[in-house]
């Protein structure tokens, strides 16, 4: 009886060590999610309208402007987090191409907490170019603009990786909060800004290590009122601002994340290996019986 009793606790166990590590990969609140998988590396992206696939089955689709091209050289493969194949990401010239999605959805306002992550390849900004976005959402109206993940954000280069939130204020007109932090160029980085709407608090990630922080009051505002509002990968939503290298696995969250829910989270440490371990022998062990088969006398 005893024996048995363990063995059906050891089912809870077990049980109970997958749902943990489950809900760690699902508990994002992801509102879209570009991986840039539709196409073979070489080849352009389709200009077809929504042709750039929303993985979040949200259905917030995007549309190729001016070819962006498809290629191999990627992040990770697979997905440290999801475990997901990843075979191409999306390289963009730096002078025309970009990721247009439309403002046509409360999902992607996201006036409270957000989070905004990408891997990126940055190359040096083609000139005349100060700033490139990876992640942009405003319109047409000067720096009017509710979020953004921006290399070199207010012309610092190419080395360095902004996040951005935008307030309408009555009396100033807007109320920015900025944090830059430095990036290398040439290699694949993860980047990932958040805001907590509950504490305020702002942060912003390189590789998952906290790179810069603040705490605001401002919080992103709704309504975009000038011509061509949306969202871009790659550039402003209409034109300009253009990022130069390769972007892949963009996602945007309606939740503040913590470092081990961004996409590159690091490889499980040694013990928690080691539960996994024990969790699945536990499972092969009693695959199939009840919790409850005391064996009572």
């Amino acid at each position: 009886m005893q024996a048995n009793i363990f063995r059906g606790a050891g089912v809870i166990f077990a049980a109970a060590v997958f749902s943990i590590l489950i809900g760690e990969c699902a508990r994002a609140d992801t509102v879209a999610y570009y991986r840039f998988n539709e196409g073979a590396a070489g080849t352009a992206a389709s200009a077809a309208t929504g042709a750039i696939l929303d993985s979040s089955s949200n259905g917030y689709n995007g549309t190729a402007i001016n070819g962006p091209v498809y290629s191999s050289s990627v992040p990770a493969n697979p997905i440290p987090l999801t475990g997901q194949s990843n075979p191409t990401s999306l390289s963009f010239d730096g002078t025309s191409q970009r990721i247009f999605i439309p403002n046509s959805d409360a999902g992607l306002t996201l006036t409270h907490s957000l989070t905004l992550e990408a891997y990126i390849y940055v190359m040096p900004l083609v000139a005349g170019s100060g700033d490139g976005n990876v992640i942009f959402r405003g319109d047409d109206s000067y720096s009017y603009d509710p979020y953004r993940l921006t290399v070199g954000l207010g012309g610092t280069g190419s080395t360095t990786i902004g996040f951005a939130v935008t307030a309408l204020d009555i009396f100033t007109g807007e109320d920015i909060a900025t944090l830059t932090a430095p990036i290398p160029d040439n290699t694949w980085i993860h980047v990932a800004g958040t805001l907590d709407d509950a504490t305020g608090v702002m942060d912003l990630y390189v590789n998952g290590q906290l790179a810069n922080s603040t705490t605001t009051t401002i919080r992103p505002f709704e309504i975009l009122n000038g011509a061509n509002p949306g969202i871009a990968i790659g550039a402003l939503q209409n034109n300009g601002e253009y990022f130069h290298g390769l972007i892949d696995e963009v996602r945007i969250s309606n939740a503040a994340l913590t470092p081990n829910q961004f996409l590159d989270v690091p490889e499980p440490s040694a013990p928690v290996l080691a539960v996994v371990g024990l969790a699945l022998l536990l499972l092969r062990r009693r695959r199939g019986e009840l919790v409850g088969n005391l064996n009572l006398p």
